[in-house]
């Protein structure tokens, strides 16, 4: 009788955990898509929670001629390196200092904070600069939107 109870209590915590996960999930995805649509032109961008954040990426494209581009955090966060060598009794190198902070953190369930860049291309398509950027994001009535959005310094 207890080991069913401890059971069940087991299946149920296994459960919650299961739905936490993909509501975490879910929320990084619409997090992407929401900083994804900051890269169609428009005057008014609907993911943008307030004024302030709305200055900042207009200030962000006035300070560079030419294209930018908004990555978010799937598209914007390196990764580890693998280099093998294909001589004989080669070696594998394995260059784990491209590890970056991880690209979503949730401070709450209903904000986060997203690293992610903005690219900047001239007029050959060439990329010019990558600013690294960090968006706090709100959930406001189950929409995640941008709070903020700010430069960080270059590591």
């Amino acid at each position: 009788m207890r080991t069913a109870r401890y059971f069940l209590l087991f299946l149920a915590v296994v459960g919650f955990q299961s739905r936490a996960f993909a509501s975490e999930a879910e929320d990084r995805v619409a997090m992407e898509r929401a900083i994804e649509s900051l890269n169609v032109p428009k005057r008014v961008y609907p993911a943008v929670a307030n004024p302030q954040a709305a200055f900042e990426l207009d200030r962000l494209k006035r300070s560079h001629p030419g294209t930018m581009r908004i990555l978010g955090p799937d598209s914007s966060a390196p990764s580890p390196a693998v280099v093998v060598s294909h001589e004989p009794w080669g070696e594998a190198q394995v260059n784990l200092s491209k590890l970056a902070d991880p690209p979503v953190v949730f401070v709450t369930p209903d904000v986060a904070l997203v690293n992610g860049s903005c690219r900047f291309e001239g007029p050959a398509g060439a990329v010019t600069e990558t600013v690294p950027l960090v968006f706090v994001m709100k959930k406001e009535n189950g929409e995640w939107k941008i709070a903020s959005i700010r430069r960080t310094a270059v590591p």
